[in-house]
């Protein structure tokens, strides 16, 4: 159809439905992929989150010295930037967590610290003053893991220290006889 003073137009105005199809091909495309992308990291945190508490459960002398030894070769990594900071700190939550599991049946290790938090206060067989540095070492750990805080390695190690000290009083007598916890205890 042609305009009644007969110029055409310099662009037609009708709907490429090929155009249309490809774009919606491609964005449909684009999803699913990023769809498969996310469910391969839930998949490979999950493997690696289960390799690191492989086997918890009923804990043994020789998992908790176990689980004492691990903490002793904790140490922070040079340069102690963001990464060795989030990796440092997954791992001590981590210890604790497996332990706190070990001891109480909580399923620490698959719970945030809000959903940890009564369940700590309730069970946890603590005097209230380390049942709260517990929790407090747990949201420092998420703090530095998820929220970006700051920590320098003197920090990281206190925190350590800490955290060897609330697992021995989780587990009296345990992993001590085999000298492992050198110079973590009192």
């Amino acid at each position: 159809m042609n305009p009644p003073h007969g110029l055409k137009p310099r662009y037609e105005l009708g709907v490429d439905w090929m155009q249309v199809a490809v774009i919606a091909g491609a964005v449909i495309l684009c999803a699913v992929a990023v769809w498969v992308i996310w469910k391969w990291w839930q998949r490979r945190q999950a493997a690696r989150l289960a390799e690191l508490a492989a086997g918890a459960g009923d804990a043994g002398p020789g998992r908790v010295a176990g689980l004492f030894e691990t903490l002793r070769g904790l140490t922070p990594a040079e340069p102690f930037d963001t990464r060795a900071r989030e990796e440092f700190y997954w791992r001590l939550g981590l210890a604790f967590r497996t332990a706190v599991e070990w001891r109480t049946g909580i399923s620490a290790t698959s719970q945030t610290i809000r959903e940890l938090r009564e369940p700590l206060r309730k069970r946890l067989p603590l005097p209230g003053k380390e049942t709260a540095m517990a929790l407090e070492l747990l949201e420092r750990s998420e703090g530095i893991k998820f929220a970006g805080d700051l920590a320098t390695p003197s920090e990281a190690l206190a925190a350590r220290d800490a955290t060897v000290k609330l697992i021995a009083k989780l587990f009296p007598g345990e992993g001590r006889n085999e000298g492992l916890n050198a110079g973590l205890y009192e």
